[in-house]
């Protein structure tokens, strides 16, 4: 066989290799297939008309001879194929070649595999056609090399039994969706080929491909991001396919959540990419956040690429930012180029980066110091200063110590140079009693008891009676619920009971009094705990005792049946979550009677903050009950908020439920109403006008249009918009403002394409606006055309 004998330079093969006449013509028809695509034993099957097990035992021979390799699938578990087989490019070639010799034009040689495949088919419908591993992602590719383009635009027009697009149907189910979208694509190009021969086709196949762009972009947008994640993390999805999602995103908020998402969920393969996304997005807040989840996850190898994209954040406070949060993984080889990059920053940026630099290497310290110090005042913001104080203070030398200070007592409100102060503390004991002065000081009632809880564990006894001479002061609750806990785990607590007792017993709201003192409750001796209970009992507010009493309960068993008593009187199912929420943290038994009072609160905002705190504990039953109530959400917004907190922890059936419910339900009001227009266009264009009055309405609708070089520089700047959805919906306010006669066809396909970024009733709503150039560019007809393909689509795609 001298094709093979030629073969021995260019191939990889190890040995030569000789096949019989039967072998030959099979291993020939190999070479029909794509170039460095895989396929399996049942494509093999297809094409020798044998069985697959004669096919299989065939291929696996080749492969221990080198004709084949014998290809790894990442998601094996997840394939049907056991072995999947790719063909040497260099033997491809020898093999199409020798196809060809036998007297067989190429498209002689598509069309006979097409052929052979359609005979598997019900009906010569594809749809129908079995999944082999090879022919959904090359069937248009074989159509087209057969000369068969029209069956292209007949192939993606099939309607499955469920009424849905039958193509669309048959590679969702297989995970070939990425091969549909690129279908579609091919199909809308051989529509714009065939203008000059068949303008009305061309027009109405472009506008049907643009509908089933829109109409998929419907079925992207409704799966909630988190979704995306878990599908990969739980394996209904290849990684692959997930990608294949992401890609057909067209709204930049959308595409950002799936990609937060993504990052954890994908294998580190995957990381390359993620990175060339991050550096295509628009937004630098979005940039920044994605580099900051991605950083932990990221190989060292990859941090040069990482810093590139920080290089070329538009913003130096993104880059601070990022370089603050993404420090500690930064590989100690790339210091200096990490320091490179905050040198070329803002003074307070630079600060801000220092932060998190400070606090991965130390030993830069007194760097970043000295620069604060010798900056002049108002160069950096107090609020910058303050955090690069708390980062270096566990760091910081007794020699440094002082130039701190400085630093510290030239900030004017008390509250921040508590808080730096008390960084300090842990690291320079000897500064308790300037804190302690300075903490005294502040006015704010919340932020001096905050800071007050602080440096309680330092105080003497002396210093804690002085701290509850102010707390006596104090009005606000918040405030002491704040400081009284460190205060009772004081080892000088013991002392001062009955100080305490006695500010709480002043505040005049028994559900502030209940929370101080069920609070404290644990910390108190056995008589202090009685008189507590006895308090608490005498409550006259019903809200205040069930949840007081609960309280007390969580920590002390003998109170419980006197908590289940009076929250068995409680009809408030707000009241009834909280109160057994607070219960079932010491006794999980209680928590499905948590679930039971979270399901019945009416107000959506509060029964979604408690579902938020019982996903994480609950069965896979109890989350079906969870999901059975968002069902009857109304509102999509909180819907979506329910299934975002549930989704991390479901099983894969779930998540395939989650799926189920977030399926559209379509809104027929835009399509009858954009359906109705164009009918009554149609009929209007129907009409018989004579040539005065035809003249008479050009003229009119001149009128209200632009000027042709003012429209050629306002649409040459919406097509610079870097954002799809804004460039769409600034060429949707711009349509009815240009006349037909403006634009050429290259302009027209090319605002076709921009708009299918739109939302798919917003699109249907644009159509027509884009009538009159359809007419223009095409024959009337073409509103035929357009009514027929708007009530395919809406058919097909209603599912």
């Amino acid at each position: 066989m001298q094709a093979f004998e030629a073969s021995q330079t260019s191939s990889d093969l190890s040995q030569p290799f000789t096949l019989h006449a039967e072998e030959e013509q099979r291993f020939l028809w190999l070479g029909i297939l794509a170039k460095n695509a895989t396929f399996t034993a049942k494509t093999a099957a297809i094409l020798w008309f044998c069985s697959v097990k004669e096919a299989e035992v065939l291929l696996q021979r080749w492969v221990d001879q080198q004709i084949l390799i014998e290809q790894q699938w990442s998601q094996s578990s997840l394939s049907p194929f056991q072995h999947i087989y790719q063909l040497p490019v260099s033997l491809q070639q020898v093999a199409y070649t020798g196809l060809l010799q036998q007297q067989l034009e190429a498209r002689e040689a598509h069309g006979a595999l097409v052929e052979r495949y359609q005979a598997l088919t019900h009906k010569r419908l594809w749809h129908t056609l079995e999944d082999d591993g090879y022919i959904h992602a090359h069937l248009t590719w074989h159509l087209q090399a057969a000369d068969r383009c029209d069956e292209i635009h007949i192939l993606l027009q099939e309607e499955a039994e469920s009424g849905a697009n039958g193509w669309y149907e048959a590679c969702d189910r297989n995970g070939y969706t990425a091969f549909y979208c690129r279908d579609v694509d091919l199909a809308w190009q051989l529509a714009e080929e065939q203008y000059e021969q068949s303008p009305t086709q061309s027009i109405q196949l472009q506008c049907r491909y643009a509908m089933m762009t829109v109409a998929h972009h419907r079925v992207v947008r409704r799966l909630p991001a988190p979704l995306i994640g878990a599908f990969v993390h739980q394996q209904v999805w290849t990684p692959t396919q997930s990608i294949t999602f992401f890609e057909l995103i067209q709204d930049s908020q959308h595409e950002f959540e799936v990609l937060q998402s993504l990052i954890p969920a994908l294998p580190t393969t995957y990381h390359p990419y993620i990175l060339s996304v991050i550096q295509r997005q628009s937004h630098a807040a979005h940039q920044a956040q994605l580099l900051c989840l991605l950083a932990p996850l990221l190989e060292a190898r990859l941090f040069p690429e990482l810093l590139k994209i920080i290089r070329s954040l538009p913003a130096d406070f993104y880059k601070a930012i990022v370089l603050r949060e993404i420090s500690a993984q930064i590989p100690t080889s790339l210091l200096d180029q990490t320091i490179a990059i905050t040198q070329t920053l803002s003074p307070s940026d630079e600060m801000v980066a220092a932060c998190g630099i400070v606090t991965r290497w130390p030993q830069t310290t007194s760097i970043y110091l000295n620069q604060l110090i010798n900056r002049q005042t108002g160069e950096i913001e107090e609020s910058v200063c303050s955090e690069f104080l708390v980062a270096i203070a566990p760091t910081i030398s007794n020699a440094q110590k002082a130039q701190v200070l400085k630093v510290i007592n030239s900030i004017d409100q008390p509250a921040t140079r508590a808080r730096l102060l008390i960084h300090l503390l842990p690291h320079h004991p000897g500064l308790l009693s300037v804190t302690f002065r300075t903490v005294c000081s502040i006015k704010d009632e919340r932020s001096c008891a905050f800071a007050l809880s602080k440096i309680v564990p330092y105080l003497s006894e002396v210093e804690i009676q002085l701290a509850l001479n102010i707390l006596e002061k104090f009005e606000d609750p918040l405030a002491y619920s704040t400081v009284l806990p460190p205060i009772c785990e004081h080892q000088f607590a013991a002392n001062i009971t009955t100080k305490l007792l006695k500010i709480i017993n002043t505040l005049p709201d028994e559900l502030d009094r209940g929370q101080a003192l069920g609070t404290l409750y644990p910390h108190f001796s056995p008589s202090v705990q009685s008189e507590v209970q006895g308090q608490i009992s005498a409550f006259t507010n019903p809200t205040a005792k069930v949840l007081s009493i609960c309280q007390l309960a969580s920590t002390e068993t003998s109170n419980l049946p006197t908590a289940l008593h009076w929250l068995s009187q409680c009809q408030d199912s707000q009241i009834q979550f909280r109160a057994y929420w607070t219960l079932s943290q010491q006794r999980p038994k209680l928590l499905p009677a948590a679930l039971t009072a979270a399901c019945q609160i009416t107000d959506i905002d509060a029964q979604i903050l408690a579902f938020q705190q019982l996903a994480p504990l609950l069965t896979h039953e109890q989350i079906q009950h969870v999901l059975a109530i968002a069902q009857k959400v109304t509102s999509k917004d909180k819907q979506q908020r329910i299934l975002e907190i549930v989704i991390p922890y479901c099983s894969p059936g779930l998540l395939l439920n989650i799926q189920a419910l977030r399926s559209p339900h379509p809104k027929n009001q835009v399509y009858t109403s954009v359906l109705s227009t164009l009918k009554a266009q149609l009929t209007s264009s129907a009409l018989k006008l004579s040539p005065w009055e035809a003249r008479k309405r050009t003229l009119d609708s001149l009128n209200a249009m632009l000027p042709n070089d003012l429209l050629a520089q306002t649409l040459a700047a919406t097509f610079e918009f870097t954002d799809k959805v804004d460039r769409a919906k600034s060429l949707s306010r711009l349509l009815p403002q240009i006349h037909p006669s403006q634009i050429d066809y290259s302009q027209w396909c090319k605002i076709l394409h921009q708009l299918t970024a739109l939302d798919y009733d917003t699109f249907l709503l644009n159509i027509p606006k884009l009538s009159p150039l359809m007419e223009y560019l095409a024959r009337p007809e073409i509103l035929h055309c357009t009514v027929q393909n708007m009530e395919l689509i809406h058919r097909q795609w209603k599912h």
